[in-house]
């Protein structure tokens, strides 16, 4: 979701994900992300503590000002990636239905 943001910003070559956690504009979409769209996922399907913890953590590595991960080396090969990463979490909000409009990452999906 970071580089999603980046590319729809058109965001600095050299961003990292670390600036990128430092800036509002990149953090509150992820985090909301996080919050609206994948958390409701895993508590439906009774992990939602795991996934709490599990996000808590990623959190924690994205603000590591030792890992220096730039968004345009995030952004390669970005439409796999996506596929890959959104898909499983849309794909069992909708077997179970739920009611989860999960926006962010259908837009992400839909975006070339």
């Amino acid at each position: 979701m970071l580089a999603e943001c980046w590319r729809k910003r058109a965001g600095a070559s050299d961003m990292t994900v670390l600036e990128a956690m430092r800036h509002p504009s990149y953090r509150t979409p992820l985090e909301a992300t996080w919050n609206d769209e994948v958390l409701p996922v895993f508590v439906a399907l009774g992990k939602g503590d795991v996934a709490a913890d599990y996000l808590a953590s990623v959190g924690d590595r994205f603000e590591n000002p030792f890992l220096v991960h730039k968004l345009a080396d995030i952004a390669r090969n970005y439409d796999e990636k996506k596929a890959r990463r959104f898909g499983p979490v849309i794909n069992p909000a909708r077997e179970l239905k739920l009611d989860l409009e999960q926006a962010r990452l259908r837009d992400a999906l839909e975006s070339a």
